[in-house]
């Protein structure tokens, strides 16, 4: 069961309760910007001048705050900080970032250690011992969450850990963490970052090494969505099979099985993404000759008598008999309907309406 958390906007003045406080020095000058955040972090972190030439100091942050927990979708310039003894000697719980970045990227040195951390991966950085952050410009989600929370052994774990973006965990927390930044409402009350609950409860499993075999609900929805993107990014591959992805993935047969098994299996569930791929591209292209063919190979079939045999068994149709069936027309002809000359028929105003549609 997964608690509810309790997201609180009172400590920021006039702010939209059912919205994040939105907090920005976009419009500051370099030293009112960096004397402001410099005031925000103080007692967490000690901010650094930005190294030459990079002078320029700049950040615009959403932020959510609510039991223990800050999130914070955020932008900022190059930027150096500091997270000193006293600073951990001040917090009153050992806490961790849980850290995504779109772009840009940073490299962290926690005593003799030096991590770079770089778009697509997950990083958990733990606070509760000093480190440096030098930042480049980036886009980056956080979440400042507690050790006890979500299990987290720093002795085990180190200072930085590292889930890529190639892994099950790291495509399992990522796309979590994207989702967290949307915000949810219920009849107007603030319920905060949605499925960030969710992600924390993820988080735990992932942390207690049993991800991978779970029989928890919100674990193997979050299986399926990672291994369907492999599918989806990997179909061109006609050696994508199962066996294949229970060596990526470490789950066993057994449990993808369970994962999948509304969908008949996992088999079954790669043959079908295929195949809608496919139906998608053949509808999409212009009649022509050796276009099956191409759409064939492009979602891994490496047989054309293969491919037309199980498109025909799933949509009762041949690959031919679709293909260019949605291709826009062509707009320089002229297409002149019946249905426009007749009374009480305005194709322009029934057009119109739904252009608001678009």
């Amino acid at each position: 069961m997964i608690a509810t958390r309790q997201w609180s906007f009172e400590s920021v003045p006039d702010v939209n309760q059912s919205e994040p406080a939105l907090i920005s020095t976009m419009d500051l000058g370099n030293e009112a910007s960096f004397d402001f955040w410099r005031e925000a972090t103080r007692g967490t972190y000690r901010l650094g001048v930005p190294p030459k030439p990079a002078r320029k100091f700049r950040m615009i942050s959403r932020m959510w705050a609510g039991d223990g927990c800050i999130l914070s979708d955020f932008k900022c310039t190059d930027n150096v900080k500091f997270r000193e003894p006293a600073h951990v000697a001040n917090d009153k719980q050992a806490y961790l970032k849980l850290r995504y970045y779109f772009s840009g990227g940073s490299r962290v040195i926690a005593g003799n250690e030096t991590y770079t951390l770089l778009p697509g991966s997950v990083y958990l950085i733990d606070q509760s011992r000093p480190i440096a952050e030098i930042s480049k410009a980036n886009h980056q989600i956080n979440l400042f969450v507690s050790h006890a929370e979500i299990g987290f052994d720093p002795e085990r774990c180190g200072p930085c850990l590292d889930f890529s973006g190639d892994s099950l965990e790291g495509r399992i927390l990522s796309t979590a963490l994207i989702r967290s930044v949307a915000v949810g409402t219920d009849n107007g009350a603030p319920q905060g970052p949605a499925g960030l609950d969710d992600l924390i409860h993820r988080l735990r499993i992932i942390l207690e090494g049993s991800v991978r075999c779970s029989t928890d609900r919100s674990m193997q929805e979050a299986r399926r969505q990672a291994i369907g993107e492999w599918v989806e990014n990997a179909m061109a591959d006609p050696e994508l099979d199962v066996a294949r992805i229970v060596a990526k993935s470490g789950c066993s047969r057994a449990t993808l099985y369970r994962d999948f098994e509304d969908y008949g299996g996992l088999a079954r569930f790669i043959y079908q993404r295929r195949l809608n791929a496919a139906f998608r591209l053949l509808i999409s292209e212009k009649p022509g000759w050796g276009r099956v063919g191409a759409v064939a190979e492009a979602t891994g079939f490496s047989s054309i008598h293969t491919f037309s045999k199980m498109f025909r068994r799933e949509f009762g149709y041949n690959p031919s008999d679709v293909l260019g069936m949605g291709a826009p027309a062509d707009p320089n002809a002229e297409q002149v309907s019946a249905v426009e000359q007749a009374d009480h028929c305005d194709l322009q105003k029934a057009r119109k309406f739904f252009e608001v549609l678009r």
